[in-house]
């Protein structure tokens, strides 16, 4: 349940995750979180930030705030397509060196 998640998160180095309810949790109980915005926009839920790191690439059509991507074939789920795994995964690593 949640009281778990809070609990993991709270021993945690660090979280990544997509701007969601677990995202908030995290920040509640203090861990570091590396967060892909995707369809989300920063200037709506990106508060608490000294211990998170946001990851966003900005697209023609976000943000969306759509819970599911309304474009078919290429450019679907571009907003959260186009940030490099890699790229988030250092994201993340650089909350904690």
């Amino acid at each position: 349940g949640l009281l778990e998640l809070a609990a993991l998160f709270r021993r945690a180095r660090f979280v990544m995750t997509a701007d969601t309810g677990p995202r908030h949790i995290a920040v509640a109980v203090g861990a570091p979180v590396a967060c892909v915005l995707g369809p989300t926009d920063p200037r709506h839920t990106a508060d608490h930030l000294e211990r998170t790191a946001l990851a966003r690439v900005p697209v023609p059509c976000g943000p969306c705030h759509r819970e599911r991507c309304p474009i078919e074939g290429e450019g679907h789920l571009a907003c959260m397509a186009s940030i490099p795994p890699d790229e988030f995964a250092r994201l993340a690593l650089s909350l904690v060196e």
